[in-house]
């Protein structure tokens, strides 16, 4: 009690200091929410202000000092940044309801050749476009060459894309949906590589404040999100295609 009166006559003062982060559009709601919350309860005395930008932008206004640190997609041109832990998050594909690879009796995991010339749905390459060509040149050199390529910076477009049987949509893990299932890729040949970038901070209670945000986001990320640090994710396995495959 005495802690939530002097953080209150702090602010009235003047005297709370304020985080301001970047975060990538998709990383959704419920993950959003965890982190202010454990944000709030680890740092009371700060004020966290989220920003929803992308990667590319998050790097010029941390270097501008517009932000204090942010949640980046790799690869990204991070000189001159410190990194937290790399974390891993597979991605797996969205399908219409009535897709025969969404049927219950189908395998539990797609391969990603028997996409065939499908389009995708993917998120904005000027958000991260490490990212974005890294998840492409991936599904080429697994045996997917979509057809085109559409781009959407909410999930509920990418939703609505697949609903109207347009595209097929590669995302993280997510709940099915009414129209929608998603399955994983066998042998987890996509991922995102997600990590906190920071600039260093000369302010000592800066830096506490900026280490605290970022470790409290990365558990987040983790507990919330599904990622896992990189140095400890299964080594990915070939899985052999099938001769004959429900999307062929």
């Amino acid at each position: 009690m005495d802690r939530i009166y002097s953080v209150a006559e702090r602010a009235r003062l003047g005297e709370v200091g304020t985080v301001r982060a970047g975060l990538p559009s998709d990383l959704g709601g419920r993950v959003v929410a965890a982190l202010i919350a454990a944000f709030r309860e680890r740092r009371p005395d700060l004020r966290l202000d989220l920003r929803e930008t992308g990667t590319d932008q998050q790097i010029r206004a941390l270097a501008e000092g517009a932000l204090d640190a942010g949640v980046v997609r790799h690869p990204c041109d991070a000189r001159g940044l410190e990194l937290g832990p790399m974390l891993a998050q597979p991605l797996g594909v969205l399908l219409p309801a009535g897709d025969a690879a969404a049927r219950p009796d189908a395998p539990p995991e797609v391969h990603l050749a028997d996409l065939g010339t499908r389009d995708v749905v993917v998120p904005p390459r000027e958000e991260a476009p490490g990212a974005h060509d890294e998840v492409l040149a991936g599904c080429r050199r697994h045996g997917y060459a979509p057809a085109a390529v559409h781009e959407a910076r909410h999930p509920g477009f990418a939703l609505g894309l697949v609903l109207a049987g347009t595209a097929v949509a590669l995302v993280p893990r997510t709940d099915d949906t009414a129209g929608a299932v998603w399955r994983p890729l066998a042998g987890e040949p996509l991922a995102w590589r997600t990590s906190c970038a920071w600039r260093r901070a000369r302010d000592p209670e800066h830096a506490r404040a900026i280490a605290d945000f970022t470790a409290v986001a990365t558990a987040v990320l983790r507990g919330e999100a599904g990622m896992t640090p990189l140095d400890r994710a299964p080594a990915r396995r070939v899985v052999p295609r099938p001769s004959s495959g429900f999307l062929a």
